[in-house]
């Protein structure tokens, strides 16, 4: 399904809704010049600490799953005191790499929904430019 601005507009509203917090500023910059492209179908096995499945970590852009997520992840059973948005979900997977909404470093984490988070060493741009 290709992504709109309405349904882009409507994901983003509906983390502001199950959060209570405001969508961070990179989120918006990332989903609104379609950044979400870069990542899309990419395999990130290699630069994915914490992932231990046997299939590849292929990303997608699955609002519908994200929107799921955005609620099961952000309930505080994981990590009570932060709020995380779901940039791209793994592909047949209950996961996704995202950002802490109160991270001005951007740092991208991975959640497991097993496992809770797992902090990567790179920020959001930093893993756009290794994917690019």
């Amino acid at each position: 399904m290709a992504l709109t601005k309405k349904l882009i507009d409507a994901y983003l509203k509906e983390f502001v809704e199950l959060t209570n917090a405001a969508v961070p500023p990179r989120g918006l910059e990332y989903f609104n010049e379609k950044q979400y492209n870069i990542l899309d179908q990419k395999n990130i096995t290699g630069h994915l600490k914490g992932y231990f499945m046997e299939d590849d970590a292929i990303l997608e852009i699955d609002l519908e799953k994200m929107t799921m997520l955005i609620d099961f992840s952000n309930d505080g059973y994981f990590d009570g005191a932060s709020v995380f948005l779901p940039l791209a979900t793994l592909t047949d997977q209950t996961c996704y790499i995202g950002i802490k909404a109160e991270d001005k470093k951007n740092k991208v984490f991975f959640f497991d929904y097993q496992e809770g988070f797992t902090e990567q060493e790179y920020s959001l741009d930093e893993l756009l430019k290794k994917i690019k």
